[in-house]
């Protein structure tokens, strides 16, 4: 279904709501049955150095940090 498509009167009866009283208890209780709680699942945790260092994955930033490396050396040979 396109839900973005539909139209709100027809979205309401897809849905089996309405706008003034939201769900009732029976299709309330129905949809947590079937799909359970709306949670999010708790996922792993990441230690700040690990978030730090996973930055450094992409090619771009790799590039982008040996320019710098090697403009600070080209500046630090030529004051020489």
């Amino acid at each position: 279904m396109k839900w973005h498509e539909m139209g709100q009167t027809e979205l309401l009866n897809v849905t089996k709501t309405s706008i003034s009283k939201g769900l009732t208890e029976k299709e309330a209780a129905k949809r947590l049955e079937r799909h359970g709680a709306n949670e999010l699942l708790e996922g792993e945790k990441t230690s700040a150095l690990v978030l730090f260092f996973s930055q450094f994955k992409d090619f771009m930033v790799l590039v982008l940090l040996a320019a710098t490396l090697v403009s600070g050396f080209w500046v630090n040979m030529s004051m020489r």
